[in-house]
């Protein structure tokens, strides 16, 4: 419209181009590393990469991408119309792997041994697997019957990468023991045991301690008071064990307990206490002392034969006896049998 009221139009057409989209048909790839990916885009006229390293091309619309760690491409798309899009993909570069394993171990005959591969995913034990847990984990449990080599590949993730490994299991032979033969000993006395043992035996055990004279030694002294049975457990420089048993019975004998017919309780320090002595004899069940009217005078019960703290000093109520002469009465057991002893006993200053 003007100044004088004249109008007239016009018309403008106004075309819009249309971006490009979708260009990448995958926004992440894996990749073993070592190879390549080929990356396409469509959609456009011309198409722009970056970054450049670890592309065979920055331009096209394929190009390939071999980058040795993990990348984000981006390309740019231009239409022919200079209407322009960019998408980007992830590259995960799966790498290399090494396993690792011992390459020895020993285990004693007849026991286990845990094999323990590490620094992949997945395991698979190949060629000789005889004594093995499981063929399929890192960390089975070897029981070989002789020495072996058991190797093991293993492989990533993404099955990109396999790597191999072997460990040699040796396997000791245990150390051979004979406790020796059962042995007959009268209570109270002492009796050795008789072991024998290959010549690789570095320690020995015996158990229980009871009576011995050692548990660290092949031949140990023993002075029980009871039956029992011994067991003597070898180690070798490598650390197998063996064990054997022995017996060990206990016998009685009445005629080895020995009671003095007098005795001096001057304090002299010679054969100042009346004591029972014996051998063959577990226990003293009781011991009895009276003097010629019939008074209790001394009595001590439970005690092992030749324990001179159950020994008579010649006293009562805390005063010297008279000299003269004393009846006693002892019993004694072993394994359940029971001697009876009585007499007299002099006591002289």
């Amino acid at each position: 419209v003007n100044n004088n009221g004249c109008q007239d139009t016009v018309v403008k057409t106004l075309t819009v181009n249309a971006k490009p989209i979708n260009i990448l048909p995958e926004k992440e790839a894996l990749l073993c590393r070592s190879s390549a990916y080929t990356l396409t885009a469509s959609g456009g006229a011309t198409y722009q990469w970056s970054p450049a390293i670890g592309l065979s091309a920055t331009t096209g619309s394929t190009v390939l991408a071999a980058p040795q760690q993990d990348a984000t491409y981006t390309v740019t798309a231009t239409t022919d119309k200079g209407c322009s899009h960019a998408e980007s993909i992830r590259i995960k570069v799966a790498q290399p792997i090494s396993v690792q394993l011992l390459p020895e171990a020993q285990v004693c005959a007849g026991s286990t041994v845990a094999l323990a591969a590490s620094g992949a995913t997945q395991y698979q034990w190949i060629a000789n697997t005889a004594g093995l847990s499981s063929m399929s984990i890192g960390n089975p449990v070897a029981s070989p019957l002789t020495t072996t080599a058991y190797t093991v590949v293993g492989s990533d993730a993404f099955n990109c990468f396999t790597d191999t490994a072997t460990i040699t299991v040796r396997v000791i032979p245990l150390p051979a023991v004979d406790a020796g033969l059962s042995l007959d000993v009268l209570a109270g006395t002492t009796g050795r045991l008789q072991s024998t043992a290959s010549s690789d035996v570095v320690a020995w055990n015996w158990t229980p301690a009871d009576y011995l004279s050692c548990t660290a030694c092949p031949a140990p002294e023993t002075k029980p008071f009871r039956p029992l049975t011994y067991t003597l457990t070898v180690q070798n420089a490598a650390g197998c064990l063996a064990s054997d048993t022995v017996s060990v019975r206990l016998l009685c004998s009445g005629s080895r307990i020995f009671i003095p017919t007098s005795f001096t309780p001057n304090a002299d320090g010679k054969n100042d206490r009346f004591r029972i002595r014996a051998e063959g004899i577990k226990e003293v069940r009781s011991f009895r002392i009276y003097n010629r009217w019939g008074e209790l005078i001394f009595e001590k019960k439970n005690f092992a034969a030749d324990d001179a703290n159950a020994a008579w000093d010649g006293r009562h109520r805390g005063q010297r006896v008279p000299e003269g002469s004393y009846v006693f009465f002892a019993e004694l057991t072993c394994n359940d049998q029971v001697f009876q002893h009585k007499g007299t006993v002099t006591v002289v200053y």
